[in-house]
């Protein structure tokens, strides 16, 4: 007769083997309810957070499970900045969101096709929300968008508290006038100026030492005949630089200074050589040798040393078709405000401070975006740069130094493989759990076993991000500084509950 030991042994082995039978069935059956759960949700066309994977042969569906939920939303809620409504996959447009402005500091890309909503839906809100907030807007205006965007702002300017200005050489009539020469008052100013005027220089360009002299003549002769003619305008400069002797003359009166150092290449070159020598310069000034532009940049109604002073709003229009000479007067302005936002490091006097620089990748070659970013941050100023395509800015070194410099990116539906590359990257990835049927064969029959593996993704996808099944108001935001996942909203403007 077996002992009581014995027995007791037996009954535990009986029972631990129910038990594992037990455990086994109950993960059998849990891991076919996230088969039917994960079926079910890739039947409803989004996978939202929180939804198992799909087993193989569901149907096809978009992927945000690597969204934001709303917990995460905490620091956008109250928001001065309107970022639309938050946006839940599952329930459609939710709470009111937008962007503090301790965060806007930290800058802003908007990235999204013509008529995607960028200016209706941030350009002109956030410039209303900055001007109640007794801040200063700059806005180059392209196209014309924001400009008719802001004309009720510019009917409600007292109430707003701002005074209201406008430089468009398209139209001298209601323009204020700025005499950018005069406003050239140290090295970094004619450094910005002849780069907004000849473009920027690129290390490893073949003709690197011919636009290295083109930037000296220009510096030079800026220096000059600022030096030697009391209110020099763009007809004096090209007067000085087309006769050589008259170069000779003006550089002589300044025997010495920096500005005469940097002529002598030129100067001292056989005449013969002279003319193609300083070619390009000449053309660069000939582009604002007009009579529109003589009448927006020939009276100092506009200083910028005291733009800020009390807050204002300036609109740079610079219109697609105005070719060199649009880009040229843009890029002037945006790099000047640079210089005054630099010797306002750290915030200084008078008030806060919004860039907002549509189409931006059309300034990029006249104007370095990425210092204009570093400045603005150290002058707790804001900069929003607006693009219809990533690749605009240039190739992906260039467009990751200006993009990553933005602490909030914003991205809008696009055909565009480049914007969906760079977005997908900088959102990186996450470890994704998938769930499949495996099938081995038996002694008696066939047996199916659940299968569990994970791995590394995309956040979002390029599907999500440049067809979202939502609209074309919908757009994903990062804002990498306080929120870690990426935001759905809409952008559409609208009540709800």
């Amino acid at each position: 007769m077996p002992s009581s030991w014995t027995i007791a042994k037996g009954v535990a082995r009986t029972v631990r083997g129910v038990s594992d039978v037990a455990l086994r069935a109950g993960a059998y059956v849990a891991q076919g309810q996230d088969l039917r759960r994960g079926r079910r949700a890739a039947a409803s066309g989004v996978l939202a957070p929180g939804d198992p994977s799909p087993p193989p042969g569901a149907a096809d569906c978009y992927d945000y499970r690597g969204v934001a939920v709303r917990r995460e939303l905490a620091p956008l809620m109250n928001g001065e900045f309107s970022l639309g409504h938050w946006l839940d996959p599952r329930r459609g447009p939710r709470d009111a969101i937008g962007l503090p402005r301790q965060v806007l500091t930290r800058h802003v890309a908007v990235v999204g096709p013509t008529g995607a909503g960028k200016s209706a839906s941030i350009l002109v809100p956030w410039t209303a929300t900055a001007l109640r907030a007794g801040a200063s807007v700059v806005a180059v205006d392209p196209g014309g968008d924001l400009l008719a965007g802001v004309a009720a702002l510019r009917r409600h300017a007292g109430a707003l508290g701002a005074r209201v200005a406008t430089w468009d050489y398209t139209a001298p009539a209601s323009s204020v006038s700025w005499d950018w020469l005069a406003a050239l008052h140290g090295d970094d100013e004619l450094a910005a100026a002849s780069e907004a005027l000849l473009g920027r220089l690129r290390p490893g360009d073949a003709q690197l030492p011919l636009r290295q002299r083109d930037d000296r003549t220009l510096r030079g002769l800026l220096e000059v005949v600022r030096a030697t003619r009391r209110g020099a305008t763009i007809a004096d400069l090209l007067a000085t630089l087309q006769d050589q002797q008259a170069l000779v003359r003006a550089r002589a009166a300044v025997a010495g200074s920096a500005g005469a150092r940097r002529l002598a290449e030129v100067a001292g070159l056989p005449a013969h050589e002279y003319g193609p020598a300083v070619s390009t310069v000449v053309d660069a000034l000939d582009a604002l040798d007009r009579p529109d532009v003589r009448a927006v940049t020939d009276q100092r109604d506009l200083e910028l040393e005291r733009l800020f002073d009390v807050p204002t709003l300036l609109v740079v229009v610079a219109p697609r078709n105005g070719g060199r000479t649009s880009e040229t007067l843009a890029s002037l302005m945006l790099s000047q405000v640079g210089r005054v936002l630099a010797r306002r490091s750290g915030g200084g006097a008078g008030s806060q401070v919004l860039l907002l620089v549509d189409e931006a990748p059309r300034l990029g070659r006249r104007v370095d975006l990425e210092a204009l970013l570093s400045v603005s941050r150290r002058a707790s100023a804001s900069v929003c740069l607006a693009a219809q395509d990533v690749a605009d800015f240039g190739d992906e070194r260039t467009r990751s130094r200006v993009l990553d410099g933005c602490g909030t990116c914003v991205a809008l539906p696009s055909a565009s493989d480049a914007s969906a590359r760079y977005f997908a990257n900088r959102l990186g990835q996450r470890q994704q759990a998938a769930v499949g049927v495996a099938t081995t064969t038996g002694a008696v029959a066939p047996q199916r076993s659940v299968t569990r593996s994970s791995a590394a993704s995309p956040v979002l996808g390029v599907r999500e991000l440049t067809d979202p099944p939502w609209g074309p108001r919908t757009a994903v935001v990062h804002v990498s500084t306080v929120v870690g996942r990426p935001i759905l909203v809409d952008l559409t403007r609208r009540e709800l509950p």
